[in-house]
C-alpha cells in the first residue's frame, strides 16, 4: 500500500484529500484516510502501528457507576470476605438476600442452606429422643455406627425391612416368606410355633421328647413289646392261695386306671355272671351297686380278652365280683378262677 491522494476538481487548483492506493482485484483504487479528532486542532486520536487506535476514556457514561472515570472505578476495593481483607479486582460469588442488602453466601454466618424453610440447624443433626431420620439407606462397608435413639416410621405395611446385628426382636406380626435360615436354633426353650401340614416337604429330623396327656395322636404307631412298665396283674384264683372270684367284691386297682384284659373260667354246670364296678371294693354292695359292665360266662367255659386299647375306670378304686344270677346277690356254687391285666 502506497501513499496517494485525490485531487478535488478543478484538478489544477482543488484541495487534495489524503488517501492510500491499494489494489482491489485488477484495479488500483484510492482509500481515504480518516482521523478521529476533538474540538481543538491538535486533538487527534493517536494510532500506533503496533497497537492500533488508542482510546482514553475520561468520563463514564451516565448511571454506569457511582464512579465517573475508569481510574476511580479501578481504585475501588471490594470487601467480599470480611475476615480475609479486600479485593481490588474482578471476583465472582453467590450473593444472598438480607435485610441490609446482598451478602456473600457460603460463609458460616450466611451458609448455603438445603432446607426450604431456612429454620433447620445446618448441618443437619439427629438428636437423641424421637428424632426421625426418614429414609435410611445402608452404607455397605461403613465402619461408622449410628448412636442414639433412631425412630423408623413405616408408611405402609410392605416397605420396611429390618436387620439386626445382635439383640432380640420382641414381636414379629407376620413373616411372609423366609428364603433361608443360616444358623440353627440354639439349645433351650426356643419354639418355632405350630408346624402346619405340608405334603412332600421334609423339615428334617424331628425328635418328639414328650406328648401331653389327652387325645394327641402321632399317627399310625405299631405296638412294640415293652421290657419295663408293663401291665399289672390281679389274680383271683384258687390255685396259688389267692381268693377265687365269688360274690364278695375284690379290688383290681385302688386308683383310676385302664383294664386291658382278663381271663375267667366258670367250673359250674350253670352260667355265672361277673360284674366290673367303677367303685372301690369297700363301697360295693353286690346286687345293689350298679356295675360298669357285666359278663355272662357259660357253664364249664372260659372267657378271655386282651386289648391294647384299655377300658377306662375313672374312680379312685375299682373292683369285680361273681354271682349266680344277673344282678343277684348269690354266690356261684364254685368260685370262678379269674385274672385281670390293668394299668
Amino acid at each position: 500500500m502506497s501513499d496517494s491522494y485525490i485531487q478535488v476538481p478543478p484538478d489544477s487548483t482543488g484541495k487534495k484529500v489524503d488517501a492510500d492506493q491499494i489494489t482491489v482485484g485488477a484495479d488500483d483504487v484510492q482509500r481515504q484516510r480518516v482521523q478521529i479528532g476533538g474540538a481543538g486542532a491538535t486533538s487527534i486520536a493517536p494510532v500506533s502501528a503496533t497497537d492500533g487506535l488508542a482510546v482514553d476514556v475520561k468520563t463514564l457514561a451516565p448511571d454506569a457507576a457511582t464512579e465517573t472515570t475508569l481510574a476511580e472505578l479501578a481504585a475501588q476495593s471490594l470487601d467480599y470476605n470480611t475476615s480475609g481483607g479486600t479485593a481490588a479486582q474482578v471476583v465472582f460469588g453467590l450473593a444472598l438476600p438480607s435485610a441490609s442488602g446482598p451478602v456473600a453466601g457460603g460463609t458460616s454466618t450466611n451458609p448455603l442452606r438445603t432446607d426450604p424453610t431456612g429454620t433447620t440447624t445446618q448441618p443437619v443433626s439427629v438428636v437423641a429422643g424421637v428424632a426421625v431420620i426418614g429414609h435410611v439407606i445402608t452404607d455397605t462397608g461403613s465402619a461408622t455406627a449410628v448412636t442414639g435413639n433412631v425412630t423408623v416410621v413405616q408408611p405402609t405395611g410392605s416397605n420396611l425391612h429390618v436387620v439386626t446385628d445382635s439383640g432380640t426382636i420382641t414381636t414379629v406380626s407376620t413373616v411372609t416368606a423366609v428364603t433361608a435360615i443360616t444358623n440353627a436354633l440354639p439349645a433351650g426353650t426356643n419354639a418355632i410355633g405350630k408346624l402346619s401340614a405340608n405334603s412332600g416337604v421334609d423339615i428334617g429330623d424331628v425328635d418328639v421328647t414328650s406328648i401331653a396327656a389327652g387325645t394327641n395322636l402321632i399317627g399310625d404307631v405299631g405296638v412294640q413289646p415293652r421290657a419295663t412298665n408293663g401291665l399289672s396283674v390281679m389274680n383271683a384264683t384258687s390255685s396259688d392261695g389267692a381268693t377265687a372270684l365269688t360274690s364278695t367284691a375284690q379290688v383290681i386297682k385302688a386308683s383310676a386306671g385302664l383294664l386291658y384284659g382278663y381271663y375267667i373260667y366258670n367250673p359250674n354246670a350253670v352260667a355265672s355272671f361277673v360284674q366290673f364296678y367303677n367303685t372301690a371294693a369297700a363301697s360295693v354292695t353286690v346286687g345293689t351297686t350298679n356295675p360298669l359292665f357285666m359278663l355272662t360266662i357259660p357253664a364249664s367255659s372260659a372267657a378271655n380278652l386282651l386289648n391294647d386299647i384299655g377300658i377306662t375306670f375313672s374312680n379312685a378304686g375299682w373292683s369285680w365280683a361273681a354271682t349266680s344270677s344277673a344282678g343277684g346277690t348269690g354266690a356261684p356254687s364254685v368260685a370262678l378262677d379269674a385274672v385281670a391285666w390293668f394299668a
